[in-house]
């Protein structure tokens, strides 16, 4: 039989030790059953291994030793087992602990977590891990509860993402970056990347929360006039168009009453003229009535002369 992969001490025997020797055993505690570890020696002669123990007394001796020094050096224990003092013991389940260890006589006592502890997998220790807790100052929430067999799984606050994570879990995490005013959301941040900007176009804007640029307003298109221009980071204003009809009405109503206040004082002035031209010829007549000249008939006096100064025609008057 050969040896157990991991013995420390290799001998070499063909068979199980017989006759004299079979009470002399090595027990290991493996699985919770009892195993007979075989020694094996190298047949040195053609005599019977029963004939070489009986006629040699030393050989008993050394095979007691080696034993003894086998029960001395410790054996690998199973995956389900955890070392003692004393050999190995099985392991307690998920969501346990140990209370005592194996011994001969009995298996290993386990009990289960208290609250806000867990054990999640076998475990030969005797305390439960305390549960871990999301914190929202870190930017974390609650995904799954802790659980006798399982620990706390926690994970990013919305508008948050992991920067500290395990497989299946997030220890810290960091709020999306915020884009700029005149930058757009080009790529949403998530649980697991933070967002990205990207500036906008010319002829559009955007405050930095949306995930598109808009473009300006035209004003033109709404019959509004542009009363200040649009930036990457605010649209266009518009206002109301001047009234330009009224304002022409009053300006040619303004030059209508200037023309006719002309024509009224140059109607005017010209009835001066005419008043001083009648006044003139009265006096003449009148004068010469009064000196009664044989010269100047009085049928002519009878009539006034005024020469129009504009055509150098003259008017005849009748006098009164």
């Amino acid at each position: 039989m050969s040896a157990t992969p991991g013995d420390v001490t290799q001998v070499s025997i063909f068979c199980c030790v017989s006759g004299d020797l079979q009470d002399v055993k090595f027990q290991h505690r493996s699985s919770r059953l009892p195993v007979t570890w075989c020694l094996q020696l190298k047949e040195t002669s053609s005599l019977s291994l029963e004939m070489i123990l009986r006629r040699n007394g030393w050989i008993k001796a050394a095979v007691l030793v080696v034993l003894s020094i086998l029960r001395i050096h410790s054996f690998p224990c199973h995956l389900t087992e955890y070392k003692t003092g004393n050999g190995c013991c099985p392991m307690c389940p998920p969501g346990s602990r140990v209370k005592s260890d194996c011994t001969e006589d009995r298996s290993t006592s386990c009990l289960p977590c208290v609250a806000g502890t867990f054990m999640d997998k076998p475990t030969g220790q005797k305390m439960c891990f305390p549960c871990s807790v999301c914190d929202s100052g870190s930017g974390l929430k609650t995904k799954h509860s802790c659980s006798l067999a399982s620990d706390t799984v926690c994970e990013p606050l919305e508008g948050f993402f992991c920067i500290d994570s395990t497989p299946g879990r997030c220890s810290a995490a960091q709020r999306h970056s915020r884009c700029e005013p005149g930058d757009f959301i080009s790529k949403a941040g998530t649980s697991s990347s933070d967002a990205e900007c990207s500036p906008c176009s010319r002829g559009t804007f955007s405050n930095g929360s949306s995930a598109s640029c808009q473009p300006h307003t035209q004003c033109e298109t709404k019959n509004l006039q542009l009363t200040k221009e649009g930036t990457s980071s605010s649209d266009a204003e518009c206002g109301e168009r001047a009234a330009v009809a009224p304002v022409a009405a009053g300006v040619g109503v303004g030059l209508l009453l200037l023309l006719l206040a002309l024509g009224a004082a140059g109607l005017y002035f010209r009835n001066q003229i005419k008043c001083q031209h009648r006044s003139t010829g009265k006096q003449s007549c009148a004068e010469t009535l009064n000196r009664k000249e044989p010269e100047l008939p009085l049928k002519e006096c009878a009539l006034m002369v005024q020469r129009s100064p504009g055509a150098g025609e003259t008017e005849i008057t009748p006098f009164e």
